[in-house]
């Protein structure tokens, strides 16, 4: 006789199968529609700007998903409690999808686009805490608190896209910090756990002191970014902090690495990602105006390709190891990176730089979409075998 969980279709039973899936697709989806809006092929009518939308799509739809789909599956192992599956899960899948469809059109209600946006973060964290909640696990319940302050961000956003759009860019950029500390956060917890795991090698210790500075360094961009039009009287600020943040992460980062790294395309890929944080960090330092797209592409994008490529093969009971092409594949999220910085900078590629990043960020995608799909569809948890 089946298990309740075993009677779910796979798909059905983890939250990491149908967001992973779903948000390495949309992404793919989102960038392919907007260089063909950039190059004049088509023209979106989305709900807002078409500028925002695409911002948004990525931030709020294709990272959010991810972060959902990482956190609930986590949360089972932190607890041993059963998080969102079956009919709950359809339900967060429905919220995301419902949003997703209707930033694509203008004539979308607005109170309908907020409800879906705001409900989809807020259901999660309900999902987050259900398991969390008597388990003892205190540490852990700042993820929820970070799920419901991005619901806030969406009612923030909203209100702003209604009455004053103007300010949208500097939350939209505050958001990508927030997001970027918490790769810095997760990283810090399972980088040097990865390492010990693969390599049987003890700990490195890192300095007490400087964990907890480089977060506060680099959490406090976040509102000097956001109100930074009320610190104008000391513009040095921003950067004296961000030199610190990319100083103090580096060094941290440094202490976890070991050169047998470099033979592990599923270790040195999450090294690399954060690298591509610190060099967003430092280009905010100099005042680059291409800062951002460090973080949210090489950062972001290549953290998420990685994590999302590892626990796939985790949860679904195989060896963690990078399948075919997979490295290819984190290769390509660091030229995506780099080309999309230069893009505006060379004005041969202003417009060709665009369209070559979005590609070699779409053949990434592709590669864990063509090696992952079956697996998260239809692959039970089975121990040293899959069907």
């Amino acid at each position: 006789m089946l298990s309740p969980q075993n009677a779910i279709k796979p798909v059905w039973q983890n939250p990491f199968r149908p967001f992973f899936l779903l948000g390495a697709l949309f992404s793919c989806l989102v960038l392919l529609l907007w260089v063909s809006q950039l190059s004049g092929l088509i023209q979106l009518s989305t709900f807002g700007p078409a500028i925002f939308w695409h911002a948004h799509e990525m931030l709020f739809g294709f990272t959010m998903a991810i972060v959902v789909g990482f956190l609930l599956t986590a949360v089972v192992n932190w607890t041993g409690n059963p998080s969102a599956m079956g009919p709950a899960l359809k339900m967060l899948v429905f919220l995301w999808c419902l949003s997703r469809l209707l930033w694509l059109f203008e004539q979308s209600p607005a109170w309908l686009v907020a409800l879906s946006d705001v409900a989809f973060p807020w259901y999660a964290a309900y999902w987050l805490a259900k398991p969390l909640r008597n388990s003892g696990q205190k540490h852990n319940w700042r993820f929820v608190w970070v799920l419901a302050l991005l619901g806030i961000g969406q009612i923030i956003y909203h209100a702003l896209l209604a009455f004053n759009p103007q300010f949208i860019p500097a939350l939209q950029q505050s958001v990508v910090l927030v997001m970027a500390n918490l790769v810095f956060w997760v990283g810090g917890r399972v980088l040097p756990f990865f390492v010990q795991a693969r390599f049987q090698i003890p700990r490195r210790p890192l300095p007490a002191w400087l964990t907890p500075a480089a977060m506060i360094s680099s959490w406090s961009l976040v509102p000097l970014l956001l109100f930074k039009d009320i610190f104008i009287g000391q513009p040095w600020l921003l950067p004296v902090m961000a030199v610190l943040a990319s100083v103090l992460h580096g060094f941290r980062l440094a202490l976890y690495f070991t050169s047998a790294i470099l033979k592990e395309p599923m270790l040195w890929s999450l090294f690399i990602a954060p690298c591509w944080i610190i060099f967003g960090l430092m280009a905010l330092a100099f005042d680059s105006a291409n800062w951002l797209h460090l973080i949210t592409v090489g950062g972001l994008g290549g953290m998420i390709l990685s994590m999302i490529c590892r626990v796939s093969l985790g949860h679904t009971g195989e060896k963690v190891t990078a399948l075919k092409w997979i490295p290819l594949a984190f290769g390509f999220m660091s030229l995506a990176s780099l080309i999309r910085f230069f893009a505006q900078d060379i004005q041969l590629w202003s417009g060709a730089g665009f369209t070559l990043s979005a590609l070699f960020w779409i053949g990434a995608f592709g590669c864990f979409l063509v090696h992952y799909s079956k697996r998260l569809l239809f692959y039970r948890k089975y121990l040293g075998r899959t069907p």
